[in-house]
């Protein structure tokens, strides 16, 4: 989660001036993959989303599972852009940016199910679903879990697995009080994309170790409008009649339902989620939940613990995630 608002964490222009931050090699291959854009209409939105160009041999990406990314509220599909190149080889990428985010419209409704048809369109648009392919397996994000977690209860056909990356779906009722909630708004306006970068944000707040990867993702949340610089999302989607914050409390029986593959990863100093709730959540699917805590990380894995994040994905994909009976069952 991101946007502008006065809180004490460290700034896009604070990263840039950083010294002896210089991105590494790995990194550097990963941003220069080449991307192309799609779009779809879902709901009267246009819909965006992202896949990576593959370097195999003519049709053998076809034969590909999908691998495809959400992220979470106030963010876009560019989150991921370090991320999901590192699986190229055997899987074939895509990432897209949910309505009122990114490149994508914004609505005068926003709801979870809406969220989540945008998600089902994507799996089967980008030929992920296709016949004889096996199902493509989601990896989402903080809020982009709660819209993955709704569109495999309505769409399990089109989901090989979902992969829960810091997002607290299910709370115990005991440990919702320990639990940050963030409070996205309506972003302002600022007069130059630099005093907007000198404002951007984590939400929650957290140390950003790697400012190389802060600075790209502030400078893909920017777009120009006739009164300024501001951020690529619409804030009314949590406002009241929308969104809403209960989802945050109604999850877990949708996730006793779900039958497929899933698995978690948290961050052990998340403001998010904790080991109590991580547990929490994989009982809610069944015992079969592997549950994986990256140690020093944070609620935004991709940023501050990015090797290994892709480490704990790998791991999953390597010991067979998602090839044996799913959960609930």
């Amino acid at each position: 989660m991101q946007m502008a608002m006065r809180q004490a964490s460290t700034t896009a222009s604070e990263a840039v001036s950083a010294v002896g931050h210089a991105a590494p090699g790995w990194y550097q291959t990963a941003i220069a993959a080449q991307t192309q854009s799609r779009y779809l209409n879902v709901s009267g939105a246009r819909i965006h989303y992202r896949v990576w160009q593959d370097a195999s041999a003519p049709g053998a990406a076809d034969a590909k599972r999908g691998l495809v990314f959400v992220h979470g509220s106030a963010a876009h599909s560019h989150w991921w852009d370090h991320i999901a190149p590192c699986f190229g080889e055997d899987h074939s990428l895509a990432a897209l940016d949910l309505s009122g985010m990114g490149e994508s419209d914004s609505r005068q409704h926003y709801d979870i199910e809406t969220y989540a048809a945008e998600l089902a369109a994507i799996l089967l648009d980008s030929g992920f679903c296709a016949a004889g392919r096996p199902k493509p397996i989601i990896v989402a994000h903080s809020f982009g879990a709660f819209v993955a977690a709704h569109a495999a209860h309505r769409h399990s056909d089109r989901f090989g697995g979902l992969i829960i990356v810091d997002s607290h779906l299910a709370v115990p009722e005991g440990l919702r009080r320990d639990v940050h909630f963030p409070f996205i708004v309506s972003p302002r306006h600022y007069a130059s994309a630099e005093e907007a970068l000198a404002r951007f944000r984590l939400i929650p707040p957290q140390p950003s170790p790697n400012p190389y990867i802060v600075q790209r993702i502030a400078q893909h949340s920017l777009k120009q409008t006739e009164a300024g610089w501001t951020w690529k999302f619409d804030g009314s989607q949590f406002a009241e009649g929308n969104v809403g914050t209960d989802i945050f409390y109604s999850t877990e029986a949708l996730l006793r339902e779900i039958r497929i593959s899933a698995a978690i990863i948290h961050g052990s100093e998340s403001v998010l989620v904790n080991a109590a709730i991580a547990r929490h959540t994989a009982a809610c699917f069944g015992s079969a939940v592997p549950v994986i805590e990256i140690p020093g990380g944070h609620h935004h894995l991709m940023i501050d613990q990015p090797v290994a994040l892709i480490a704990a994905i790998r791991a999953l994909l390597a010991a067979g995630f998602a090839a044996e009976r799913p959960i609930n069952e």
